[in-house]
């Protein structure tokens, strides 16, 4: 009967030794992630830092455009070929904000340049 409980006992601690393996091989695992993240995370605020932003991005669409000017959706589209995310929100915010500054005009739901911007 010893033998038989020692068998089992022994039998209980090699599971939770390969458990406890199992559990270390993840925890290292996690730690690589972590640091590809990490690293990845410090790479793109150095790209972003030297990215130009939203402002910048339509000013330029916009000279671009000319005369014809471009809808929200049309500045998004560009930018995207163009390999920069603008986010939907801030593109109609900020064409918002330019128009009251005097800096766009909106005719016929296109924003254009105006010739002589009239800062608020």
């Amino acid at each position: 009967m010893v033998s038989i409980a020692l068998r089992q006992l022994i039998s209980e601690r090699d599971k939770l030794q390969a458990e406890i393996e199992a559990l270390r091989n993840k925890v290292e695992g996690l730690e690589i992630a972590i640091k590809l993240v990490s690293d990845e995370t410090s790479r793109t605020s150095l790209t972003s830092e030297s990215r130009p932003g939203v402002s910048e991005t339509l000013v330029d669409l916009l000279r671009t455009a000319g005369e014809s000017g471009l809808k929200p959706r049309e500045a998004i589209e560009i930018a995207e070929r163009d390999g920069k995310h603008l986010n939907r929100g801030s593109v109609y915010s900020l064409l918002n904000r330019m128009e009251r500054a005097g800096i766009v005009v909106h005719e016929n739901a296109r924003y254009k340049l105006r010739s002589n911007p009239t800062p608020s």
